[in-house]
C-alpha cells in the first residue's frame, strides 16, 4: 500500500521507490490511531485494508522468525528468552501457544502482530471502503478512478507461508484464538471466527 502511495505522489514515474525501508520511513505506520487523527482528515475518503488475524499471525511467524529472526535483535535475546520461558527457535505451534510472551520479545517484532484496532479504531462504520487483501484488484480500480493513476498493489513482502490454521495444535490453537478473538468481533461480516469451540475450551 505505500507502494501505491509512492505511485500516486511521484511526479517521475520511473523513480518511484521500491525499497522497503524508505517507504516505511517517509509512510510511517509504527502509531495508533486517534480520534484526532480522524478528526484532522475529515473530508477525505477514508478506506482501509483488512487481513484475516489468524493468516497474519501465521504469516508473522514464517517472516519474522523463520526469516528475518526478529525476536533475536537488540540486547541480550537469549536473557530475554529465558526469563519470557519461550524459545529462541520456535516451532509454529510453540509461537502461537505464548503469543503474547513472543511479542514482548521485539518491538518490531510487536509492530506485526497488533490488533486492527490499532490502526483503524473501534469501528469499520466510519471507512468509505473497506478491502479484504484478496480484493486487491478492487482497490486498484477504485484508486485509479479516484486519482488518475493507474496502480499496481504488489505484494513487496512475501513469507512464504506455507502453513495454515489447520497445522496447529490444539494448544496452538486455543493460544491463537484467545490472542485474536477481539479482532474477529471488530471484522465480523469480512472474516469469519474459525474455531470458537477452541477458544471456549480454553
Amino acid at each position: 500500500m505505500k507502494h501505491a502511495f509512492a505511485q500516486v505522489e511521484a511526479t517521475n514515474k520511473a523513480n518511484v521507490t521500491t525499497d522497503l525501508r524508505e517507504l516505511h520511513t517517509i509512510y510511517r505506520t509504527d502509531h495508533k490511531v486517534t480520534e484526532q487523527g480522524f478528526a484532522d482528515s475529515e473530508g477525505y475518503w477514508w478506506f482501509t485494508i483488512i487481513r484475516d488475524p489468524i493468516e497474519r499471525i501465521v504469516s508473522t511467524y514464517q517472516n519474522r522468525i523463520l526469516q528475518i529472526s526478529e525476536h533475536k535483535t537488540g540486547k541480550w535475546p537469549r536473557l530475554r528468552a529465558t526469563l519470557l520461558g519461550v524459545s529462541l527457535e520456535p516451532s509454529l505451534n510453540e509461537f502461537c501457544s505464548r503469543l503474547p510472551r513472543y511479542r514482548s520479545m521485539s518491538r518490531r517484532l510487536s509492530a506485526h502482530m497488533l490488533p486492527v484496532q490499532n490502526y483503524v479504531g473501534d469501528s469499520l462504520q466510519r471507512f468509505d471502503a473497506v478491502y479484504r487483501m484478496d480484493e486487491m484488484d478492487r482497490l486498484e480500480a477504485d484508486l485509479k478512478a479516484r486519482t488518475g493513476v493507474e496502480i499496481s498493489l504488489q505484494r513487496m513482502n512475501s513469507s512464504g507461508n506455507n502453513k495454515s490454521f489447520g497445522d496447529l495444535s490444539p494448544d496452538a490453537i486455543r493460544g491463537i484464538c484467545r490472542f485474536t478473538k477481539q479482532e474477529y468481533q471488530l471484522i465480523e461480516g469480512f472474516y469469519k471466527f474459525p474455531d470458537a469451540d477452541a477458544f471456549q475450551g480454553s
